[in-house]
């Protein structure tokens, strides 16, 4: 298992096929897919949403 350090670490969320994927920490749009990376700082969230069909 790694450790959290400062640099955070990237994981990758994968969703049934999503669209208008959105990170809500930054407000950046992701677009569509099934696979999403995120930077993780080991204190935050990851927080993302996208619309339920």
């Amino acid at each position: 298992m790694g450790r959290l350090n400062s640099r955070g670490l990237t994981i990758d969320v994968e969703l049934p096929a999503a669209r208008k994927v959105v990170d809500e920490r930054t407000g950046k749009a992701l677009g569509e897919g099934k696979r999403f990376s995120f930077r993780w700082n080991g204190i935050e969230p990851v927080f993302f949403s996208y619309p339920a069909d």
